[in-house]
């Protein structure tokens, strides 16, 4: 009887211990998972951030021809008022 005892307790200590390793494996797959899932969205973070960068450097070299295009335009107009402004006004009465 003590014998049988004994085995059952070994029984029972081996699926504790089977379940124990079970629980933490689960744990630490679920743990490391995650990890790997915040990484995930870390490194798309930084890729649409570079994406942005990209764009943004691309549009300088545009907006400076649209800013010259627009300089040499109230270039224009200025001129024009200027000469406009030394020619003597004749009064229309």
């Amino acid at each position: 009887m003590d014998e049988l005892t004994n085995t059952e307790n070994k029984i029972a200590y081996s699926r504790q211990l089977f379940n124990t390793v079970v629980v933490i494996g689960l744990i630490w797959i679920s743990i490391y998972n995650g990890l790997v899932k915040a990484r995930m969205h870390t490194q798309e973070a930084w890729s649409q951030i570079d994406v942005q960068l990209k764009r943004r450097n691309d549009l300088i070299p545009n907006l400076l021809e649209t800013v010259k295009g627009y300089a040499k335009f109230e270039q224009g107009t200025l001129e024009k008022v200027v000469s406009l402004r030394k020619e003597p006004s004749t009064p229309n009465a």
